[in-house]
């Protein structure tokens, strides 16, 4: 067997073996990352504060305090449609703005410590919190 074809051989098989368990590691980390800074939020205050209205929101809203749940709910259209998962980050920045203008104009809006944040704002502020107190 030549040298190149036992390193090919040896290559798969590694991936082979741990490949099946990179899809049970929960919520992609990059995906996670993406989805968990609100623009808007990130320009007008600092990161405590957006940990602090993310843990207040998943007070308030028990059922969706996991990575999980809320990038599931924050990669979800209006119309019932996904978000690609391998949309870069751009695309994904302009696609929670729309989220976040659509909730204003359609009254899903949340009060929040003082702050009145759309629905798509305060999930990124729980999903931004979870991500800091993982690290």
């Amino acid at each position: 067997m030549q040298r190149h074809v036992f390193c090919k051989i040896s290559s798969l098989a590694v991936a082979g073996t741990f490949l099946p368990f990179t899809a049970c590691s929960g919520p992609d980390p990059s995906l996670q990352l993406r989805l968990s800074v609100p623009a808007m939020m990130a320009t007008l205050s600092d990161s405590t504060t957006i940990m602090a209205l993310g843990n207040a929101y998943m007070e308030q809203v028990p059922e969706e305090n996991s990575p999980g749940t809320l990038i599931d709910r924050l990669m979800m259209n209006s119309d019932g449609t996904s978000i690609p998962e391998t949309s870069d980050s751009l695309v994904l920045q302009e696609k929670m703005q729309q989220k976040v203008r659509a909730d204003f104009e359609n009254g899903a809006t949340l009060v929040i410590q003082g702050w009145v944040l759309s629905q798509t704002e305060a999930r990124q502020c729980a999903l931004y919190s979870l991500t800091q107190s993982n690290n």
